[in-house]
């Protein structure tokens, strides 16, 4: 009974963020200018859009005047320690919220914040994951055994769901792309969320069986290469993140996902990378921008 409730109260949570998001996207965001201490304040303009992974949700230190958005001060845009903007002396511009998907980044991000995007020079973007609903699978997976034959079974499949996400994201990185003419664009792609090597006695596979937890992984594999793809459609840069996290996902020793054996996480914070991932996602960037 215990677990059914602990898994209730995810489901419930987790789906709180998609009824409120839309509201919280339309007005908050946080502005940081983000600059070393050793150099002067920074004029160039960073922005940094997407969904709850690019917000920071899982991080903890929550802006709070960015309501259900849950933007995170250890978001990889913003942190003042390994964050791009302090890294580059950037001013960052900090509009990603918990919940996007490729209709609200370009209507409540992109469309609403032209004019700042026409003057950046960094860009970052993280989006596609809401477009098939992949909490809602994962909660499923919590709930129900043998998730993989259901999604596979649907009669519109989660793979095909998930290849058909490629005209809106393809057309959600040009619009990006005409938005901000002078910016140097990165999108990123999603981390594995399991390590599914010996990981029985793990709490997690309590809940969702090695085998669900390799399609999970299958899946996210998926997208990553739907999101790729439309990236180079769009002549756009995109970076993939499963290798620096591999070893590192839930399950892993030193995991840097979040899930139920840290009793300090709310469920919202589940399957989301914690301040070590958002650190990770910031060394990516690092590593890959060249100026």
């Amino acid at each position: 009974m215990k677990r059914i409730i602990i898994l209730f109260i995810f489901y419930c949570a987790i789906n709180s963020i998609f009824i409120c998001h839309e509201i919280s996207s339309a007005g908050d965001y946080q502005e940081k200018t983000g600059f070393n201490k050793n150099s002067s304040p920074s004029s160039e303009l960073y922005i940094a859009l997407g969904d709850s992974f690019a917000a920071g949700l899982g991080a903890k230190d929550y802006i709070l005047s960015s309501g259900t958005c849950l933007r995170s001060k250890n978001a990889f845009s913003i942190d003042e320690e390994y964050g791009i903007a302090a890294r580059f002396n950037l001013i960052a511009k900090f509009y990603a919220c918990s919940g996007a998907t490729t209709k609200t980044l370009v209507k409540s991000q992109i469309n609403k914040h032209r004019n700042s995007l026409k003057k950046a020079k960094l860009v970052t973007v993280i989006i596609g994951g809401n477009n098939v609903n992949f909490s809602e699978v994962l909660a499923f997976c919590l709930f129900n055994s043998d998730c993989k034959n259901y999604f596979s079974n649907k009669m519109i499949s989660l793979q095909k769901k998930i290849d058909a996400q490629f005209y809106k994201l393809a057309t959600a990185f040009r619009t990006l792309k005409r938005a901000a003419p002078q910016a140097q664009i990165y999108v990123l792609g999603y981390p594995y969320l399991f390590n599914t090597k010996n990981n029985d006695s793990c709490e997690i596979s309590k809940f969702i069986e090695i085998e669900e937890q390799k399609y999970l992984n299958d899946m996210t594999e998926r997208l990553n290469h739907v999101i790729e793809n439309a990236a180079f459609d769009a002549e756009v840069n995109f970076l993939s993140v499963t290798e620096a996290f591999s070893g590192h996902e839930i399950c892993s020793e030193d995991a840097w996902i979040n899930s139920f054996n840290t009793e300090e996480n709310i469920f919202i914070e589940l399957f989301h990378p914690n301040a070590k991932g958002q650190k990770a996602y910031a060394e990516i960037m690092q590593e890959a921008i060249k100026w």
